[in-house]
């Protein structure tokens, strides 16, 4: 009679602390809601379609590999835009060394 399979460890982060991550960066793409992926579309002109099947991704390995997917070619203020559209964070700014300034990144959907 064998027993459960005991996961070797790997020295990363525990399984609920990694599925903890992925709802966090599925939150950054709005995966989980219709009206949020139109304004993550938008706003960093990926596919609708990417996103919905990004969202169908089950288990670990395969979330975190769609998710990286997503993210290949979206530059730093994107990603701080949608992370402030999603209520991740506040509004992103940029300093303006030439003005001397520090201004938001006005980005919007």
């Amino acid at each position: 009679m064998s027993g459960p399979v005991d996961r070797e460890p790997t020295g990363g982060p525990s399984w609920s602390t990694q599925n903890r991550l992925l709802d966090r960066v599925s939150a950054l793409f709005g995966l989980d809601d219709d009206q949020r992926r139109q304004e993550v579309s938008a706003l960093s002109g990926l596919p609708v379609t990417d996103l919905v099947a990004a969202a169908g991704s089950r288990g670990v390995r395969a979330r975190a590999q769609a998710l990286q997917g997503l993210r290949e070619g979206l530059n730093v203020d994107v990603l701080l835009g949608l992370g402030a559209l999603a209520g991740l964070w506040g509004t992103p700014h940029r300093w303006l060394a030439d003005r001397d300034r520090l201004v938001p990144l006005g980005l919007s959907p």
